[in-house]
């Protein structure tokens, strides 16, 4: 199982959202959970940073060490 996070940006709110990192390959529902809580899919995520990161993920994974990868 891979641990951290990956920054990739949301097409809805142009934010940078941390996603699990596991979750890069796929799911098997379509959809990417983000550490805000907020639901993406295929169409609204844009893989890679946005230029603003999202306060909620941020804070979200303040203490996981592995969280600023992406």
């Amino acid at each position: 199982m891979t641990t951290g996070h990956v920054w990739w940006c949301s097409a809805m709110d142009g934010l940078a959202h941390a996603i699990p990192a596991d979750q890069t390959a796929g799911t098997e529902d379509g959809f990417y959970q983000t550490a805000c809580a907020l639901l993406l899919t295929e169409t609204t995520v844009m893989k890679g940073g946005g230029q603003s990161v999202c306060p909620a993920c941020r804070a979200a994974v303040a203490g996981d060490p592995a969280g600023a990868g992406g």
